[in-house]
């Protein structure tokens, strides 16, 4: 499974301090994809298509 520093910047962003060691081990499952300019150009492309019907999706939620 993978997950991007984005989605990991936002669970760290809502977690309380004692949290965080949970917060670590549920992320050493995943692989962390390095973002560059094609991931850019796909999380464009799927929040241009995608946006419109799930209002609530926020740009680095396809990220």
């Amino acid at each position: 499974m993978f997950i991007s520093p984005i989605v990991i910047a936002k669970v760290y962003q809502g977690a309380r301090k004692k949290e965080f060691e949970e917060i670590e081990k549920l992320l050493s499952y995943f692989e962390v994809i390095d973002i560059d300019a094609q991931i850019g150009y796909k999380a464009g492309m799927y929040a241009n298509r995608f946006a419109k019907a799930y209002h609530t999706i926020l740009l680095e939620d396809f990220l």
